[in-house]
This record gives C-alpha cells, structure tokens and sequence, in this order.
C-alpha cells in the first residue's frame, strides 16, 4: 500500500509543480485565456492555482485524496520519523499548499494538529505555539501575494464565504420549519429554490444532510459516522498510531464549509479501507469468526 500511494504522491507532486511554474492550463479541461479560468484560478499577474483537481474523475476528488494523502504519509512518522516519509509528507504539502483552496488546506492544518496532539504529549502548548507562528506566517504571506487579487475577492473574501453563512441561515429561517422531521427527500442542489427566489444550494454539507433528511436524517448520518469513528478508537488502542481519530472529524470540518457529505470520494475511499484493512489484521477473531459461520452453513 505504501509503495503505491508514494508512487501516487510523487506523481501528484509533479503534476502540482508542472502546474504552478510551467503550464496552468496542464489538465484542466477549461480553455486558456477564457473569463471562468481568470476568475477562479488567477492568483497573481502569472501565478495560478492549479484546476485539476475540479476536474478528472470528479469534481474535486483530487483535493480530498491530496488532503488525505498527507495525512496518511504524515502518520508514518508517528512512531519514528524516516527521511521517506517526512520528503512524502513534504510534497504533498506543498501540493496542498497550492491548490489554493480552503478545505484542502484545512485537511492538512487538522492533520498536523492531531498529529502533534498525539505524537508530543507533554510538549503539546509549545508545539502549538510554533505552529500557530508558522500558520500565522503563512496567511501573511498569503495575503501579501493574492490580496488584490480577483481570486481573493471572489473566493475569500466576499462571494463564496457568504454563499455559506448566507445560504444556512437561509435554509434555517425559510426551510427547515415545514419539513423539520424527515426533510424535503433531496439535497438542496437538486431542490428548485429559484422558485423561491434563492438560487443557491447549501454549501455546507451537515446542513444539507439536514435539507434532505430533517432531524432523522441528521441523527442516522451521525450514527454512520459514530460507528466508523468507534472502529478508528479501536484500532488506535492497540496499534497506539491515532491516524484514524482524525479521519471522522477532518471528514465533518471540511463538510462544514463544502459540500462533500457523500462517501464516495475515493479520498474516502482510501481511508475507510486502509481503516478495514487495519482493523481487521489488529482484531482477526472477526474474519476468522466469519469463516466459521460460513463453513457451519456449508
């Protein structure tokens, strides 16, 4: 598995850096020069951000896979750190760096956070310090280079993080209290809220859990969500690496501010079989209990 995820990631890394100094337009499947492209990936005068990964298999399937590609190469150094592992987390950080996206960028903050929560338990407050300089240097640094930017302006600062404030609120005060049990039976997207004169879907993913399914469907997701999370407890308590701890609450922070409720990313993919695979080699009584039955039956 780590052999063909470090060959993902060396791939991954290439194309990020082929895009960011070579060719913006690399997989991108928008047109060079065209209005879309200059709005949404403009960074600066002759930096973009790179497109690929609202293309490809699915839209954004890259960003998720990129964020949790760092934490799976990061958590290798958990017990011990190794020069492989550390340049593995290292590109694609820098990857993750320069999608320019929020939640991607929010995969890999989190990332580092339950990794030194874990990993320095008695150094936990000066870790953190270092940390919040160097996320506070990188913002600055940030803001210095996309600041006047159209990208900043759109993507930042006003269109798209009201679109998420603007369009919950909305959904609590004109939607919710008709169907507030069982929901509308549809996610916001697919809901006609023209109609209604507001033509935006839910960009927060809990909340439009709540659009389609009211309080049962919120309460049934949870339920998934808490039975896939008692497994990473369990495979923490005897492999003692917490890589699976982290995987429940990344997935509900960037669905807080996207809308990526559904499973089957294969980001999420990866991890919930790398947590199956886990789990069934740290507790082997459940396949072998399972062979049993299936013999008895025969």
């Amino acid at each position: 598995l780590s052999v063909v995820l470090s060959i993902v990631a060396i791939g991954t890394f290439i194309v990020s850096t082929w895009q960011l100094f070579i060719d913006p337009y690399f997989y991108m499947g928008i047109k060079e020069g065209t209005e879309e492209f200059i709005l949404q990936y403009r960074i600066s005068s002759d930096l973009f951000r790179y497109g690929s990964i609202f293309t490809g298999v699915g839209q954004n399937e890259g960003g998720i896979a990129m964020g949790f590609l760092f934490v799976f190469f990061l958590f290798k150094n958990y017990e011990k750190y190794e020069i492989k592992y550390l340049a593995l987390s290292g590109m694609m950080l820098f990857c993750v760096l320069i999608t320019f996206a929020r939640y991607v960028l929010m995969m890999a903050i989190m990332g580092i956070i339950f990794f030194l929560y874990y990993r320095y338990p008695r150094r936990r407050w000066s870790v953190y310090a270092v940390i919040s300089i160097l996320i506070v240097n990188v913002i600055i640094i940030y803001y210095a280079n996309i600041s006047n930017t159209l990208i900043f302006d759109q993507r930042v600062t006003s269109v798209t993080y009201l679109d998420r404030t603007i369009s919950a609120g909305y959904f609590f005060d004109k939607f919710f209290w008709q169907h507030p049990i069982f929901g509308y039976g549809v996610s916001s997207w697919d809901y006609d809220l023209y109609r209604v004169g507001f033509p935006l879907g839910i960009h927060m993913g809990i909340v439009d859990i709540v659009f389609y399914g009211g309080i049962i469907g919120i309460i049934i997701y949870s339920l998934f969500l808490l039975q896939i999370h008692k497994y990473s407890l369990k495979v923490y308590k005897l492999s003692k690496n917490p890589i699976f701890i982290a995987y429940i609450p990344i997935f509900i922070a960037i669905n807080m501010t996207a809308v990526f409720i559904n499973i089957d990313y294969y980001g999420y993919y990866f991890m919930f079989a790398y947590l199956i695979i886990s789990h069934k080699l740290l507790y082997p009584e459940i396949s072998s209990s399972n062979e049993i039955i299936i013999k008895s039956n025969n």
